[in-house]
């Protein structure tokens, strides 16, 4: 039986004493696809934050499913 692994990318970002937990909604299924993704991401975040002490961070992060489906 094949097990299925997932990537997701989580950011967390901050801005003037608030935070925000988001994803861009895509599931990878390899961690180099994710990182690709999350790379360029985090070079789109940092060019085009609203204000210069603005922070973004972010991790892929591996789902497997416990139950099989």
């Amino acid at each position: 039986k094949e097990k299925i692994t997932m990537w997701v990318i989580v950011l967390l970002m901050m801005q003037f004493g608030e935070h925000r937990v988001a994803s861009n909604q895509v599931v990878y299924p390899t961690e180099d696809a994710c990182e690709l993704d999350r790379a360029t991401m985090m070079i789109n975040l940092e060019m085009s934050k609203p204000e210069p002490n603005a922070v973004a961070l972010s991790k892929c992060v591996k789902l497997e499913p416990k139950v099989s489906l």
